[in-house]
């Protein structure tokens, strides 16, 4: 019913980061365990603003936005000490992938935006290169990807989805993401 609530106003959840680097709004997606807090966490140290991590609520208003949530989930125990050190007595357990969850609004980061228009989408591959490669990817093959880790109900929802889903990806530029063993080195 909810799920149903949110599609009729044109918000549907992807299972990504979202951050704004350099005034391009970039939605960061990958399997999971692929890097996406990673890169994300990266880029707010480089100067990103963040609006959020793991899921990412977008609308349709003209153009196409994330929705700022105030969850940072996907935190691995060196991920919190190296981005969040200050902020670890707000951390709770998630899951038994040893992952985690910051209230963001506890922390009221100055790196967090509300709305950020989508520019680019990133899709990260679980590979790594010893050097690190982005290239542009094709736009079926965006949407295929997106489409194998949505987790509705595939009966009632899935054409609703693959329709804003296809005109999010075609609306962006679309580029898939070799990471290096070192992610640093691949920023």
């Amino acid at each position: 019913m909810i799920l149903s609530l949110l599609l009729q106003h044109q918000i549907f959840c992807i299972h990504s980061s979202c951050v704004k680097f350099k005034n391009t709004g970039l939605l960061i997606l990958g399997n999971s365990g692929s890097g996406k807090t990673s890169l994300t966490l990266s880029l707010v140290e480089k100067g990103a603003t963040l609006t959020n991590d793991d899921a990412t609520f977008i609308q349709y208003r003209k153009k196409f936005v994330a929705m700022k949530n105030t969850q940072l989930i996907g935190l691995t125990d060196s991920g919190i000490k190296k981005y969040f050190h200050y902020l670890f007595h707000d951390v709770s357990f998630v899951d038994d992938n040893k992952k985690y969850r910051i209230d963001l609004n506890k922390s009221n980061p100055k790196c967090f935006e509300s709305f950020i228009e989508i520019n680019k989408i990133i899709w990260i591959e679980s590979h790594r290169r010893e050097v690190p490669l982005l290239t542009d990817m094709k736009k079926m093959e965006m949407i295929k990807n997106i489409c194998k880790n949505i987790s509705v109900n595939k009966y009632l929802y899935y054409d609703i989805y693959l329709q804003m889903i296809t005109e999010l990806v075609m609306n962006c530029n679309s580029y898939v993401l070799y990471p290096s063993y070192n992610l640093d080195q691949t920023l």
